[in-house]
């Protein structure tokens, strides 16, 4: 945000948004830790009684310390106030007692007004406490008035404390001192930026169109036998697929399941058969490669997915990847995307942003939104892509050039990218793109004592020079086998 003070209409300041601050800005005057006030100003048992005792004004649910029913304080107390305050912060080398801090909520909703005009919050409050209860078991869309108060009130007194009492350190005997971060504390909020939820679904979209090489099941097939027989589609030719309208894309990451004779009413005693695919892919320098192919034959061509779908769930979706909460964290403290597989630094090529139950809903739309595949900075910046606040990434011409093709989804998602743009980057940048597929043949359900047989699938393929290259693999088939013999 940048500040015109030239520019003055009636008093107001002209502001406009910039998306970095000039160069000889004051960062302190933005960024944490700030001047905020110390110490916290906290209310005696006496100074806040008035309000205990006044359940009309003040409900249940309002006294943090209320033992009516809550013998450790309230929900609110006890699963938010004190993991990300009294846990996170040396609070005891302040003098701060546990108690003080709850009775400061209290303290402060009165001070902001609560209970309202003619008591309208309290009535509200106490009404929808008498319609839907006030425990965890109420539906998480009716919540108090007065809880969203202590939602502000939370996040106001972690910054203070975050600015001026070192934070608890569960690593070493050494407390961390007060820091810059953005994001330190699992503290959720409202995305602003996900508006997913808002847009409608073209038909074309709900076509898996990014999803080749289908796995065909026959329904005479016994399980045992079927279980370990590598009748596995060629994964190679799930890797460049066509979109409706004819284009070539090179997937990137995905993952895809095929089930067979699963009931409606299933049961973990009722088997049924499932067929899993997931594709990983990092790239690399080219001349890294051999050395890479040689580490990986003599792991048995094994390989770690989770390392090459890092996650992350602090940020804000349109704040990816150049605004300072996501670069303070990527470039020190976690290389998110830096692998190191022998001598080889393989480069994760996605990052899946969770926005699953990490994160508070105003429950207008969803209750919760699905997570979302985007591309690692390096395919970002190669062609200076702009989020389409849905699942794409398109170029300064408006084209899309990498696209989550689920991003609308719960499940089954993928990030793939049109042919030429991955083939550009990767011969502008001397690299190559590597892909590792694993397949796997399972039986869902059955007997505890039955092992019905399982097959998995490790494929590797190098993409360059504009070609899709396998260069090892290994298959492994696990026996049937049962107690009874």
């Amino acid at each position: 945000i940048q500040i015109d003070s030239q520019n003055i209409d009636g008093g107001k300041f002209r502001v406009t948004t910039l998306g970095v601050a000039p160069k000889k800005a004051n960062t302190g005057q933005f960024r944490p830790p700030y001047l905020s006030p110390w110490p916290v100003s906290l209310p005696s048992k006496d100074d806040v009684a008035r309000y205990v005792d006044d359940k009309k004004r003040f409900p249940v649910g309002m006294d943090l310390i209320d033992k009516v029913g809550f013998p450790d304080g309230t929900d609110f107390a006890k699963y938010i106030v004190k993991p990300r305050v009294i846990s996170e912060f040396d609070i005891r080398g302040t003098g701060i007692e546990e108690k003080d801090l709850y009775r400061w909520f209290l303290s402060e909703a009165n001070s902001m007004g609560y209970p309202g005009i003619n008591n309208f919050c309290a009535h509200y409050d106490n009404s929808l406490n008498a319609k839907h209860g006030h425990g965890r078991a109420r539906a998480g869309w009716a919540e108090r008035l007065g809880k969203k108060y202590y939602w502000i009130f939370l996040r106001r007194l972690v910054g203070q404390i975050a600015d001026h009492v070192p934070r608890n350190s569960y690593r070493n005997d050494e407390n961390q001192t007060p820091g810059n971060q953005l994001q330190s504390l699992d503290l959720r909020d409202i995305d602003p930026t996900d508006l997913r939820g808002y847009f409608n679904v073209a038909h074309e979209e709900r076509d898996k169109w990014h999803v080749g090489a289908l796995y065909e099941f026959k329904s005479d097939e016994d399980v045992g036998v079927w279980s370990i027989t590598n009748d596995f589609p060629d994964s190679k030719t799930a890797l460049i697929m066509p979109d409706p309208a004819g284009n070539d894309w090179h997937v990137l990451d995905q993952n895809v399941s095929w089930d067979f004779g699963k009931p409606r009413d299933w049961s973990f005693d009722r088997q049924y058969k499932r067929v899993v695919r997931v594709i990983r892919s990092g790239t690399c320098e080219v001349k890294e490669l051999p050395g890479l192919r040689r580490h990986l034959k003599s792991e048995g061509w094994r390989f770690h997915f989770s390392a090459l779908q890092p996650h992350d769930y602090r940020g804000y979706l349109a704040e990816y990847p150049l605004r300072w909460s996501y670069r303070q964290r990527m470039d020190k403290d976690e290389p998110w995307f830096i692998n190191q597989i022998g001598d080889a630094t393989l480069e994760a090529i996605s990052l899946a942003q969770l926005k699953g139950s990490e994160w508070e809903y105003d429950y207008s739309v969803e209750p919760r939104a699905p997570k979302l595949l985007v591309p690692c900075p390096r395919l970002i910046n190669f062609g200076s892509l702009k989020w389409d606040g849905r699942g794409g990434w398109f170029n300064q011409d408006g084209v899309n050039q990498i696209s989550d093709p689920r991003w609308w989804a719960e499940e089954e998602h993928g990030l793939v990218a049109r042919l030429n743009y991955i083939d550009d980057l990767l011969e502008q940048n001397d690299r190559a793109l590597v892909l590792f597929v694993y397949q796997e043949k399972v039986v869902v359900g059955g007997s505890d004592s039955d092992f019905p047989g399982m097959l998995e699938s490790r494929t590797i393929f190098v993409r360059r020079g504009g070609q899709t290259r396998k260069i090892g693999g290994h298959d492994e088939a696990f026996e049937p086998r049962s107690e009874d013999g």
